[in-house]
């Protein structure tokens, strides 16, 4: 009988593996798991996972601040209207653009007050009144505290921005926050 004769008592070769299959599977998976993180990281951060908050779809809008005197800034903000929203806000992040943040908007004017458990990185906690007017600002809130950062007084919405990028803007208790869900975007929003 001609052909290959395999020796099933030989010693396995040194570089050949037991199961080929499972390293390129491992290759495979791992391959397939770094395009889709690369494919989630490009498309949008408005879906996260939160642990203990599972996965929260942020609605993407824009939102424009105006210092009194100064120039008109366009930030992407994603809007937190649910309570479960609302509760993780920007848990876990581990960045936040300049141009980016996010806005809490509440059904009623209120005393508002936030501290930053599980949240990692500082961040520029921005009160704003009913009529668009900022009420005072916590700049660069240390993280991953329970330390209360009220508002003064009552108000409609919080802004929150990357730690340091109130001042940045120059904003300051006074000058306005535009968005539709504040109903005042309309209003000069071309100034």
């Amino acid at each position: 009988m001609t052909g290959l004769r395999f020796d099933t008592n030989a010693p396995p070769h040194p570089l050949r593996r037991k199961n080929p299959c499972s390293f390129f599977n491992i290759v495979f998976v791992s391959v397939g798991v770094l395009a889709a993180l690369m494919l989630n990281t490009t498309t949008s951060w408005a879906q996260m996972p939160v642990p203990g908050c599972g996965v929260q779809d942020f609605t993407l809008s824009s939102l424009y601040v105006q210092p009194s005197g100064g120039q008109q800034t366009l930030i992407l903000v994603e809007t937190a209207l649910t309570p479960e929203q609302q509760q993780c806000g920007m848990m876990f992040r581990t960045s936040v653009a300049p141009d980016q943040g996010m806005i809490f908007v509440f059904p009623e004017a209120k005393q508002a007050s936030f501290w930053m458990r599980n949240t990692l990185i500082p961040l520029d906690i921005i009160f704003v009144r009913r009529n668009g007017r900022i009420a005072n600002i916590i700049e660069n809130a240390e993280p991953e505290t329970l330390s209360s950062r009220p508002s003064k007084g009552r108000v409609i919405a919080v802004l929150e921005l990357a730690g340091g990028q109130a001042a940045e803007l120059g904003l300051k208790p006074g000058d306005m926050v535009r968005h539709h869900l504040l109903g005042n975007l309309a209003d000069d929003h071309d100034n």
